[in-house]
C-alpha cells in the first residue's frame, strides 16, 4: 500500500433502501461526483508488531472508512420501531472500532405515514436534527437538504480529523525531529487531499520530506558498521532507515506533481545523492540496487507521463543507470544462487506489511508453525538469517524490458542519431534478455569504440551457457584481451572427442623491440611474447597454427639485407587477424620504425636490450616497512639510485645493505612519512630507469563538511565544501577499515570549534573566506600489532555570504527595568525573498517588541528596528537573528544565524 489518496470523500449507505437512496442521489443535481459512495461497513481491528514507523492500518481506514453514514430503517412494521434504539446502539458501536475515525451519523426513518410519528422520545440518545422522516416514495423532496447535511457532515469530519493532529503536533517540541512528528504531518498531508485542499496539502507534504530527509540523514550516522556482525545487530536500525527511505520516496514523487519537468529532474537528482547508500554494506547490496532499479524506472515512467512527445535526451541517462543496475542486481543473483540457506528447526516467511516501508518477515516453528518470540540475546543469531533470506527480494525487481521498446520508438522517430548510444544500449539489451544473437549486429562496434570490456563481457556469458566445443572458440576469441583463458581452454579441450582447430590472431603475442643495424644489412626484431602453455598446445594439436596468421612461430627475427645508401624505402609486411598490413618503413641509416600501434627509436650498433623490470605493486603504506618485489626479465647488475638508509625515508635492498645488486629477482624496502609519489631510480647497462611509487594511507576515509541547519543546502554543495555565513557547521571524519585509537582536529583557522577529540567536530563560520588550509585530524590507529600517527589535512572550505552585509547595531550596556533598541541593516546581493526571524535561544531573558516573524522581499538594502525589556541582570545574549531564503516549491534555506554571536550587559 503506498500514500496516493484521493481528493473525493467516502461516505457510507446503510440499511433498507440504500441502493435506491445511492441511485437517487447520484441522479440528483449535478450527482454525487466528489464522494466515493460504500454499501457495506466492514471494518475488522489490526494488531502490530510494533517498532514501526507509518501504520499501513491507518492509512487503509483513511481510504476505505466513510466520513459520514446515512442509515436508513424501515418504521412500518411496530417490532421494528421498537427496536429502533437497539439498532442504532449496533450501528453506534460498529462505528466506535475505528476510534479516531467516528463518522458522522444521518438517519432517514421511512415508512408508511411516518411524518406522524413523535420521535421526541429519541433525543436523548439521537440528535434529531441529523434525522429525517419521509416516506421513501417521496424522498426526492428531501434530497436537497440531505445531500448539502452530507457535504457539511463530511468536511466537518475531516476538519475534526485534521483539528486533532494539529493539536498533537502542537504538543510536541518544534525544534525536536521524531517519528510522532513525521507521522503526523503525513496524516495532515492525506487528509488535506481528501479534503482536496491542494495549497495546504502541499505544505505539509514539504514539511513531512523534509522532516523524514533529516530523519533519514541522522539514522545515516549511525549505521557504521565495523564487521559482518555489527550490521547483523544493527538490523532493526536498518529497518527504519528502508522505511524513512519509502516514505521520502513517495512523497517527493508526490511533489513532483506541481513541478515542471526541468524541477523535477533537478529535486530527483538532489533525492537521490541523499538517500542513495543510506546503509552501505556487501550484505545489503540486493536492496541497493533493488532500490535504485525501482527509483529509476519510476521517474523514467513519471517524466515520460509528463511529455507530450517522447524525447530520449532527457532520459537517456536515467535509462543506463536503471540498466546498469538491474545487471548488477543479476550479478548479485549469481554469486548467491549456489548458497543455501541453513534453518534450525525454523521456518521464514514474507507477510503482508504492516507498515509503510517495512519488509514483514516472520519466524515460526517449523513443527507447529507458530511464531518465535525474538529475545534479545537471540536478536543476533534470528537476524542473521532473516538477512539471508532477504537475497529473494532480488525477484521483486521490475522489468526494464519497456527501456528497450521506448528506445526502438525513438529510433523509428528518428530522434536518436547517436551510433555510439544505440551500439552501448545493444550491449545492455544483450547482457539482461541474453539474446546472443544480437552480437554480430555490434561486435565490430563494440571494438571500433573501444568497448573491449564490453565485448568479453558478451562472450563470457555466452560461454556459460554454451556446449563444450562452442565454449572453447568464445575463449580462444577472449585470448586476444586475456592470456589467462589459456588454462581453461586447456582444461576444456582435454575433454573433447574430436580434433578442433581455433586461430590465435597474430598480433596477440608479437610485439616489436626495434631495429638493430650495421653498414651491411638491417636486422627487424620481432619479440615472441609466447608463454610455454601455448607452445604446448601447438604441439598437442588443440590449437593449430595458421601461416597468414601465425607466421613468426618458426623463427625470432627476420634480417633484410641493404646497401650502404637505401635510395628506396623497404617495406615488410606482417599479417594478423587484427593486425592487417602492419608496415614498416626503413627510410636511412639511423632508422625509425612506423606502424599502426608502434613507434620506436632505433640504435646504430648492436647493443642487447635492457632488462624489462616489472614491480609487484605501485603503491606503499605510509608510516610502515613496506617490501616490493621486483622482477627483471634477465639477470644483470642493477645499481639502486637514491639509496637510503634513515628510518623515516628508508630506500634499500632487502638482500644486502649495498647500494648494488646482481639478481633477477630481488626486494626492495621502503618507508615514508607523508602522503606523496616517490621516486625510485635504478641505474642499468649505463642508462637510467624510474618508477613512481604511490605512497597512500592503509584505511579509507572520507571528509564530509556539513550546515547543521540545512539539509536542501547540503545536498546543493555536496563535495564542494560550501558553508554560509554565520552558521552552525560540522566537519566529520569517516574513518574505513581501520583499528582506530584515538583522534584530535587540530584547526588552522581563527573559528570557535567544539568536540576536537571527535570525528564529527562542530564549529561556527564567520565572515565569507575561502580556506585552503582549514585543519588537520590527526589519527592514531593500530595495524599489524603496531602502533601509528597519520595526519588528515581538511582543505578548501568555503565560506560564502547570499547576503553582502548584516549589521547588528546594539549598545553595549543597558538598564534594567528600562527598554533598549536593537536595529538589522540588510544589504542583499541580488533580489530575493528573506524570512527574518528574532530567536532567544537560551532562556526568555528579554520581552520583545516588533515583528518577531516577518516575510520580506529586499532589492537592495532594508532595516528592522525591535525593543527589548530584559528581564535579567547581567551578562545577556542577545536574541539571534535567522534569515533564511524562501523560494516555491524549493526548501527553506539559511543564510545567516547570529544566535550567540552578540551579547550585553545588563545593569541593575
Amino acid at each position: 500500500m503506498d500514500l496516493i489518496t484521493t481528493n473525493k470523500s467516502i461516505i457510507c449507505i446503510l440499511g433498507d433502501y440504500k441502493d435506491k437512496l445511492k441511485s437517487q442521489l447520484s441522479n440528483f443535481e449535478g450527482g454525487m461526483q466528489q464522494f466515493i459512495i460504500m454499501l457495506e461497513l466492514d471494518y475488522k481491528k489490526k494488531s502490530h508488531q510494533g517498532g514501526g514507523i507509518f501504520k499501513l492500518s491507518w492509512l487503509h481506514k483513511l481510504k476505505t472508512f466513510p466520513s459520514v453514514v446515512i442509515w436508513i430503517y424501515d418504521i412500518s412494521e411496530p417490532e421494528k420501531l421498537d427496536k429502533l434504539l437497539d439498532n442504532y446502539n449496533i450501528l453506534k458501536q460498529t462505528i466506535s472500532l475505528a476510534k479516531s475515525f467516528q463518522p458522522k451519523i444521518i438517519i432517514v426513518l421511512t415508512g408508511k405515514n411516518v411524518g406522524g410519528f413523535d420521535f421526541n422520545y429519541l433525543k436523548k440518545e439521537i440528535d434529531l436534527r441529523k434525522v429525517f422522516a419521509v416516506e421513501f416514495e417521496n424522498i426526492g423532496q428531501q434530497l436537497k437538504r440531505i445531500k448539502k447535511m452530507i457535504v457539511d457532515d463530511s468536511g466537518t469530519f475531516y476538519q475534526e480529523l485534521f483539528n486533532k493532529y494539529k493539536s498533537e503536533a502542537s504538543k510536541l517540541q518544534k525544534s525536536e525531529l521524531s517519528d510522532q512528528k513525521l507521522i503526523i504531518e503525513i496524516k495532515k498531508t492525506l487528509i488535506s487531499e481528501i479534503e482536496n485542499n491542494a495549497k495546504k496539502a502541499n505544505k505539509h507534504m514539504q514539511t513531512s520530506y523534509e522532516i523524514v530527509t533529516q530523519l533519514a540523514i541522522k539514522r545515516k550516522d549511525y549505521l557504521n558498521f565495523t564487521d559482518d556482525n555489527s550490521f547483523y545487530t544493527s538490523y532493526e536500525l536498518i529497518q527504519q532507515a528502508e522505511e524513512y527511505r519509502e516514505i521520502a520516496d513517495q512523497l517527493r514523487f508526490k511533489l513532483f506533481r506541481n513541478l515542471d519537468i526541468q524541477d523535477v529532474i533537478q529535486h530527483f537528482e538532489v533525492h537521490f545523492r541523499t538517500f542513495k547508500n543510506l546503509i552501505f554494506h556487501k550484505l545489503f547490496e540486493i536492496q541497493e540496487y533493488l532500490w535504485r532499479v525501482k527509483i529509476f524506472v519510476a521517474i523514467i515512467k513519471f517524466i515520460e507521463s509528463k511529455l507530450m512527445v517522447t524525447n530520449y535526451t532527457i532520459v537517456y541517462n536515467y535509462f543506463q543507470a536503471t540498466l546498469l543496475s538491474y545487471i548488477k542486481l543479476m550479478q548479485l543473483n549469481e554469486s548467491f544462487q549456489d548458497l543455501q540457506i541453513q534453518q534450525f528447526g525454523f521456518l521464514i516467511s514474507k507477510q503482508e506489511p504492516e507498515y509503510l516501508g517495512r519488509p514483514n518477515y516472520q519466524i515460526r516453528e517449523k513443527e507447529n508453525e507458530q511464531p518465535i518470540d525474538i529475545k534479545s540475546d537471540q536478536k543476533l543469531f534470528y537476524f542473521k538469517h532473516i538477512i539471508n533470506y532477504r537475497r529473494n527480494e532480488i525477484n521483486l525487481a521490475p522489468n526494464v524490458q519497456f527501456i528497450f521498446d521506448y528506445w526502438k520508438q525513438y529510433n523509428d522517430n528518428g530522434q536518436n542519431q547517436n551510433n555510439y548510444a544505440n551500439v552501448y544500449f545493444k550491449y545492455l539489451q544483450i547482457i539482461i534478455t541474453q539474446n546472443f544473437e544480437l552480437k554480430s549486429q555490434i561486435a565490430d562496434q563494440l571494438i571500433y569504440y573501444g568497448l573491449i570490456d564490453e565485448y568479453k563481457n558478451i562472450l563470457q556469458l555466452e560461454a556459460q551457457s554454451s556446449q563444450l566445443t562452442k565454449q572453447i572458440q568464445i575463449y580462444s576469441d577472449i585470448l586476444i584481451y586475456e592470456q589467462d583463458k589459456i588454462q581453461e581452454i586447456k582444461k576444456l579441450a582435454q575433454q573433447l572427442n574430436e580434433q578442433l582447430d581455433i586461430v590465435i590472431p597474430a598480433n596477440t603475442f608479437i610485439s616489436i623491440s626495434k631495429l638493430e643495424s650495421d653498414e651491411q644489412s638491417i636486422q627487424l626484431k620481432i619479440d615472441m611474447n609466447i608463454t610455454q602453455q601455448i607452445l604446448d598446445m601447438v604441439e598437442t594439436g588443440v590449437i593449430i597454427s595458421k601461416n597468414n596468421q601465425i607466421e613468426f612461430i618458426a623463427t625470432n627475427h627476420t634480417i633484410v639485407k641493404t646497401d650502404k645508401i637505401i635510395e628506396k624505402p623497404v617495406k615488410v609486411q606482417l599479417f594478423g587477424k587484427y593486425l592487417d598490413k602492419l608496415q614498416i618503413k626503413i627510410i636511412a641509416k639511423d632508422v625509425e620504425l612506423y606502424s599502426n600501434k608502434y613507434k620506436v627509436g632505433l640504435l646504430s650498433t648492436y647493443k642487447r636490450d635492457p632488462p624489462i623490470i616489472t614491480f609487484k605493486q605501485d603503491f606503499a603504506y605510509i608510516n610502515e616497512l613496506n617490501q616490493i618485489e621486483v622482477e627483471l626479465s634477465y639477470q644483470t647488475e642493477l645499481e639502486l639510485l637514491n639509496f637510503n638508509q634513515s628510518n623515516n625515508s628508508l630506500l634499500k635492498f632487502k638482500e644486502n645493505n649495498n647500494n648494488t645488486i646482481n639478481s633477477r629477482l630481488f626486494t626492495l624496502q621502503i618507508t615514508d612519512s607523508i602522503i606523496h609519489d616517490r621516486i625510485i631510480g635504478f641505474k642499468i647497462q649505463g642508462e637510467e630507469y624510474f618508477k613512481k611509487i604511490k605512497f597512500i594511507f592503509p584505511f579509507t576515509y572520507f571528509i564530509k563538511i556539513k550546515q547543521l541547519s540545512s539539509v536542501f543546502q547540503n545536498a546543493q554543495n555536496r563535495n564542494r565544501n560550501t558553508l554560509s555565513v554565520f552558521s552552525k557547521c560540522a566537519v566529520q571524519l569517516e574513518v574505513q577499515n581501520i583499528d582506530l585509537i584515538e583522534t584530535e582536529f587540530i584547526p588552522t583557522v581563527d573559528l570557535d570549534f567544539y568536540n576536537k577529540n571527535k570525528l564529527n567536530v562542530i564549529f561556527m563560520t564567520r565572515d565569507q573566506a575561502t580556506y585552503t588550509n582549514f585543519g588537520q585530524y590527526r589519527i592514531k590507529y593500530s595495524r599489524n600489532q603496531m602502533n601509528y600517527e597519520a595526519i588528515v589535512e581538511v582543505t578548501n572550505v568555503n565560506v560564502i555570504s547570499y547576503l553582502q552585509n548584516v549589521e547588528i547595531i546594539s549598545p553595549p550596556t543597558s538598564n534594567a527595568q528600562q527598554t533598549f533598541e536593537i536595529v538589522i541593516k540588510l544589504k542583499t546581493r541580488e533580489p530575493q525573498n528573506y524570512f527574518i526571524q528574532l530567536k532567544d535561544q537560551d532562556k526568555k531573558q528579554f520581552f520583545i517588541m516588533g515583528k518577531i516573524k516577518q516575510m520580506k522581499f529586499i532589492e537592495d538594502e532594508a532595516s528592522f528596528s525591535y525593543l527589548l525589556f530584559p528581564i535579567e541582570f547581567g551578562k545577556c545574549n542577545l536574541p539571534g537573528i535567522l534569515i533564511e531564503i524562501r523560494q516555491p516549491n524549493n526548501p527553506n534555506q539559511l543564510v545567516f544565524d547570529s544566535s550567540g554571536m552578540k551579547s550585553i550587559l545588563i545593569l541593575p
